[in-house]
């Protein structure tokens, strides 16, 4: 993530951050430290799972007891299915906010608003699939959401679908920006020391890219016609008659 943040000009570095479907996962507030100095950050980050809020609490306490954050306060916990939270401290001398915000999971939310675009600087997502085809459906949420406003939206840092073993070419989505560490899923390798459920074997991306969308090719199709641009772009690789 930092990479890819670093090879941004100061002045275009994320103050808001939105991070979909981010479990508890905090990497995204070391992004903060990439700010000219003393400018606050926020981190928005949404999910179903309204148990997050507990690991999201601990990972902050740990910070702070580790002298990393400092004058950490936060809300009520969530009691419902659907709800924010929110904590506030500081990051050496910045300001940091982070909102958690939990939809309900029935009916099924959208992963991605044309409200949540406009209120961000940079979209996140990290680990939703170890296939082209379910980061794909990303970027066309993305896209879809976004052709409801008038501005361009903010660039989206996803895993690099050219660094997968199917590789898929995102060069229609403007790339900016890619990274040479691994990013994303992982293998659910089972095996001595290992649970079957849990990501510890190989990375299956050999990086992350951020996504800018500037060529706004995708303003000017119907629906059935950028449904057809993401056939064509999962499909092309394979002889397909």
């Amino acid at each position: 993530m930092l990479e890819l943040v670093r090879a941004l000009p100061p002045d275009q570095r994320p103050q808001t951050i939105l991070y979909l479907a981010s479990g508890d996962h905090m990497a995204p507030l070391g992004l903060c430290d990439l700010l000219p100095e003393d400018l606050p950050c926020r981190l928005i980050m949404t999910e179903i799972d309204v148990d997050v809020q507990e690991g999201i609490a601990e990972v902050l306490s740990d910070l702070q007891s580790a002298g990393c954050i400092n004058r950490l306060s936060g809300g009520p916990a969530i009691t419902s299915r659907s709800g924010t939270r929110g904590w506030a401290g500081k990051l050496g001398s910045r300001s940091f906010s982070i909102e958690l915000r939990i939809s309900d999971p029935e009916p099924a939310a959208p992963l991605v608003t044309s409200e949540m675009l406009e209120e961000a600087d940079l979209v996140i997502s990290h680990d939703w699939s170890g296939e082209p085809l379910g980061n794909l459906q990303v970027i066309d949420e993305y896209l879809q959401a976004a052709r409801k406003n008038s501005a361009l939206p903010p660039p989206l840092m996803i895993e690099d679908l050219q660094a997968h073993p199917y590789e898929t070419d995102l060069r229609p989505f403007s790339p900016i920006a890619s990274s040479a560490e691994n990013y994303g899923h992982r293998a659910s390798d089972a095996g001595p020391g290992r649970h079957g459920r849990v990501e510890l074997g190989t990375p299956i991306f050999g990086g992350a890219v951020l996504l800018s969308f500037a060529d706004a090719w995708w303003r000017e199709l119907s629906e059935n016609q950028m449904e057809s641009v993401f056939d064509f772009l999962l499909l092309n690789q394979f002889d397909i008659d």
